[in-house]
């Protein structure tokens, strides 16, 4: 290219000196003599044209010497650099072949850029390469390239319009950030996995108090969008205090183990969660309770801890195990706020403690007034 340009340019100044030259030839046959005038304005002209030659000379070289300078940086760059003009890659830099996962940047000459953009990026590739060549800033783009042997990588692309060989064109940078995504995947996986765990409670590992909170208030701000009953139980290990005075702190946490896991297992069958919600006490919330009665769903859950015969010899030879229940759904009465509906199924949890051992009582068989907020 550099080349060219000289040639343009020594031929302009030798055609201008010639011209000179021709002029001053013919004045001289054309009056047989030239004034002093004439001889001074000619070689002022030939010095002026040997002056721009000169300094024009200079300035190639020097642009000479500037693009191979950027040609070096580009080519020892460590992101792949890459030109593509209509489409089509005319320019790759080493660093480029070995992110496309090739020996030779000529290889990629001559192929059509979208060939390593996969199918959903492609509408927004050809809008930056578009905006690139229009001048406008179309910043970074965090993508995927499909490299020659098939594999897919995750990209970081900065797209620029620079004019190639006296054309528009389109220069990319690329970087791999594959890592880096590994990292952010490691990073939200452990994120998850410690929130999962702030979510569960330490001695059961069902999950805890807070969690209990934070979604009965989700579920009540969901209230106008539930098809099915909400249906809230709080249940209580019955005489647990006998139990751990005659078999010991340990067996009563393996107790409370067995009891959680038990009632898990049934609140997920019937769509719900469990939770310990302190102590001895758990609780079980139904966000759309639609395929038991509230009263069935209880009655489930209490006869599944009796079921299980967990000898309670602090009450008697023959004694196992049971839990008193309580349950309150928004289908019996329409409440109006949270901690009416949670005093509801306090007090239907209190009443079946009175009635003794391995009951369940329902809040609309209450007679109590609901305050008022």
């Amino acid at each position: 290219m550099l080349l060219r340009h000289h040639g343009r340019l020594l031929f302009i100044y030798f055609f201008s000196l010639c011209l000179i030259l021709l002029i001053s030839i013919y004045n001289l046959v054309s009056h047989h003599n030239m004034s002093v005038f004439t001889i001074i304005v000619s070689v002022v002209a030939i010095l002026t044209v040997h002056f721009m030659y000169l300094v024009a000379s200079r300035a190639l070289i020097l642009t000479g010497e500037s693009e191979r300078r950027y040609r070096n940086l580009v080519e020892r760059a460590p992101d792949a650099i890459a030109v593509h003009q209509d489409g089509i890659i005319v320019f790759a830099n080493p660093a480029c072949a070995t992110l496309m996962g090739i020996s030779d940047c000529s290889q990629l000459i001559g192929l059509p850029m979208l060939k390593f953009v996969p199918h959903q990026y492609k509408d927004i590739v050809r809008k930056r390469a578009t905006s690139a060549m229009n001048d406008h800033n179309v910043g970074q783009l965090e993508e995927q390239f499909v490299r020659l042997d098939g594999k897919i990588i995750d990209v970081e692309v900065t797209a620029i319009g620079i004019p190639y060989m006296g054309k528009p064109a389109v220069l990319i940078i690329v970087r791999e950030i594959g890592h880096h995504k590994d990292v952010e995947r490691q990073l939200t996986e452990t994120n998850a996995h410690f929130r999962r765990l702030s979510s569960l409670d330490g001695l059961t590992g069902i999950l805890n108090r807070r969690t209990f909170d934070e979604d009965l208030l989700d579920t009540w701000g969901q209230l106008t969008l539930n098809l099915y009953p909400i249906c809230l139980i709080f249940i209580d290990v019955d005489n647990f205090k006998e139990y751990n005075d005659f078999y010991g702190h340990m067996a009563g946490d393996l107790c409370l183990q067995m009891i959680a896991h038990k009632l898990d297992n049934e609140a997920r069958i019937i769509a719900g969660n469990a939770y310990r919600y302190g102590g001895e006490e758990f609780a079980v919330v139904f966000p759309a309770l639609s395929m038991l009665d509230p009263m069935e769903a209880a009655d489930r859950l209490r006869e599944s801890i009796s079921s299980c015969t967990i000898p309670h010899h602090g009450l008697g030879e023959d004694a196992v195990v049971t839990i008193s229940v309580g349950v309150v759904s928004n289908q019996w009465a329409p409440y109006e706020h949270q901690d009416d509906f949670v005093r509801a199924a306090d007090l239907a949890l209190y009443e079946a403690k009175k009635q003794g051992r391995n009951s369940t009582v329902a809040a609309n068989q209450l007679h109590f007034v609901q305050e008022k907020h």
